[in-house]
């Protein structure tokens, strides 16, 4: 199959637009580089710009290709990450937000290092850290896997692509170029998935009937108590995510911080629902009948490439494409909330709170350590785009997007 030109020029063209709305944002922060510039947007989002890149933040790549996974294989009962994710969200709006802001934290560390220390306190960095690795690396993943099967390039070259483009704008402008690319790209993930669903549904080689009997799903007996227990881990682990809070402390205000989050929750879970839709038309295709030419059934392997596979072979080209500009966007808006979330975490909770506790907070980010801070987020990204290279060459697990899809 040859590379799919128009789609190629489309990806390069969105990352463009992501790269210069990044660039144009920096300026804000050109003149006075000072620590809550570059973290927390001096806390300055107001209710629109927060929702947005709340949103943003929650549905990445891998959210969105493990949400379609799940409802094309297992139904829509065991689709169990959007509403646990968003029963999370209501959580920390209602119980964790309020306090956190009203405190003027941070991170979500720093209550934690005046409880125990600030030495006891960061040893709680460390699952988060391999917590942002991990879920960079799933987000880049998935957006390796759609290039390779919509536009037919190698998809490590995608991942590192993607992975540069974010460092550039998070290194360039902090929080306020991440939240304001958030607000184009939460629009093309919207528009994308929402569009690609009329299309693949009636699809000619789409027969809604192949799944009369299996869209709904089943928790079936004796694994009710696993079912439960997932829920449970769904909704309190969305709870203790640092790209999260962190933009709940840049809100103006508690009252913004809690309404954005309350109304990112239930636009987080809807725009999952597109994504479902396409998995379920994915499953009820005829491939034989389409110019899919891989193997048939789908093995197990292949199938966390059911959305990818829905948008290349089920929908027309003009739909295809703003498809595919839906997914990288969705994977470059968590991307760079993980690499400025491990930065943030570091030069605050580690560099300035053990090594420099005399530094004022306003001076964390001195030209000299606002390279070290550059680093960190450099370093983050390279690691997660390596981290998905080996991913993708070495593990072909058949569940290899469905830690967000669970």
């Amino acid at each position: 199959m040859a590379i799919n030109v128009p789609c190629l020029v489309a990806v390069i063209l969105m990352y463009v637009l992501v790269l210069v709305i990044g660039v144009v944002t920096a300026k804000k922060t050109h003149k006075s580089q000072n620590s809550e510039e570059v973290m927390i947007a001096n806390r300055s989002l107001g209710f629109g710009v927060a929702f947005f890149t709340l949103t943003a933040t929650m549905i990445c790549g891998g959210f969105i290709n493990g949400t379609a996974e799940f409802a094309a294989w297992h139904g829509l009962l065991q689709t169990q990450a959007p509403l646990g994710y968003c029963f999370g969200f209501f959580i920390s709006g209602f119980i964790f937000a309020p306090k956190l802001r009203r405190e003027n934290y941070v991170t979500m560390f720093d209550p934690f290092q005046y409880k125990y220390g600030r030495k006891m306190g960061s040893l709680l960095i460390i699952p988060h850290l391999f917590g942002d690795v991990l879920w960079s690396a799933t987000m880049l993943a998935s957006l390796g896997a759609t290039v390779a099967i919509i536009v037919d390039i190698d998809s490590t070259l995608s991942i590192i692509v993607s992975a540069l483009v974010a460092v550039v704008y998070t290194i360039l402008g902090g929080l306020y170029a991440v939240a304001y690319t958030d607000v184009i790209q939460l629009i093309l993930v919207a528009v994308g998935l929402v569009v690609a669903c009329p299309f693949a549904l009636t699809d000619q080689n789409v027969n809604l009937n192949n799944i009369s009997s299996t869209w709904v799903g089943e928790v079936k007996s004796g694994t009710e108590w696993v079912y439960l227990d997932t829920y449970c881990l769904l909704v309190l682990g969305g709870t203790t995510v640092q790209p999260f809070y962190q933009r709940i402390l840049a809100c103006k205000n508690t009252r913004v911080a809690v309404v954005s989050t309350l109304v990112a929750a239930i636009f987080s879970f809807l725009l999952t629902l597109p994504a479902a839709v396409l998995g379920l038309a994915g499953s009820a295709a005829d491939w034989n009948s389409t110019d899919y030419t891989g193997p048939l059934p789908i093995p197990e392997e292949r199938r966390s490439h059911i959305l990818p596979m829905t948008l290349s072979y089920l929908v027309p080209l003009p739909v295809s494409i703003i498809g595919i500009g839906a997914i990288s966007a969705a994977s470059m808006s968590s991307a760079d909330s993980c690499f400025l979330s491990t930065a943030t975490v570091m030069t605050k909770n580690v560099y300035k709170d053990i090594f420099r506790k005399n530094v004022k907070n306003s001076n964390i980010v001195s030209p000299g350590q606002n390279d070290k801070l550059v680093y960190r987020r450099g370093f983050n990204g390279q690691h997660c785009a390596c981290s998905t290279k080996q991913h993708d060459e070495e593990s072909q697990d058949p569940h290899q997007f469905s830690v967000t899809g669970l």
